[in-house]
């Protein structure tokens, strides 16, 4: 019969043995504490009070800004008047929700929502019919600032609610001389495809 040989076990410290002890006890703490955080700032978020900073009612800080136009904007203003004559109205900086508005069968929430991106946008020119005022063709001038991934998603919104509106929209960019002939043609050749796309026959 072969002799049992026993191999004595090392012998654990007393730290050693208390060590998952402290880890146990270290996580628990820190989620304690993580959970009184969050708990505290939601409360305090329930109690903040936004801070205002009142100025006074009788203080006009205005000034006159010199010119209406860019310098790209008068010149194809000129140019723009020169092609329609007395065809249509000119006006020019006219807020996207004076030209079109949203559904009325929204929400009210909705309504705020779509609504405020819409006044906060406005279209660089549109023309009028002298006829009855009403909105014939939106004109949008790109200058090369319109190429920065911003403005790109800005004309994007334009271009679908001015389409959604049924509202044409021109877009020309800018430049150093433009051809009275040519945007006179450009002019003529949207505002007759926006009749054809939407004319209706009539009953």
């Amino acid at each position: 019969m072969t002799p049992e040989i026993l191999i004595p076990l090392p012998e654990i410290s007393p730290l050693v043995a208390l060590v998952p002890l402290i880890i146990a006890g270290v996580i628990y703490l820190a989620l304690v504490y993580l959970g009184l955080k969050i708990k505290n700032k939601k409360q305090s978020r329930k109690h903040y009070t936004p801070k205002t900073t009142h100025f006074p009612d009788d203080t006009f800080p205005y000034f006159k800004i010199q010119f209406f136009f860019t310098q790209n904007e008068h010149r194809f203003f000129n140019v723009l008047v020169e092609a329609v004559k007395f065809q249509y109205i000119t006006l020019s900086k006219v807020r996207l929700s004076d030209i079109i508005d949203v559904s009325k069968n929204l929400s009210h929430d909705e309504k705020n929502f779509y609504g405020t991106k819409i006044n906060q946008k406005h279209i660089d020119f549109i023309l009028l019919s002298p006829r009855d005022l009403s909105v014939v063709l939106a004109i949008e001038l790109d200058d090369p600032s319109h190429d920065s991934p911003k403005a790109a998603k800005n004309d994007i919104f334009k271009n679908n609610a001015l389409a959604a509106a049924q509202v044409p929209l021109l877009r020309v960019r800018t430049a150093d001389q433009y051809s009275i002939e040519q945007l006179e043609y450009d002019i003529n050749t949207k505002i007759r495809q926006h009749q054809r796309t939407n004319h209706k026959p009539q009953k």
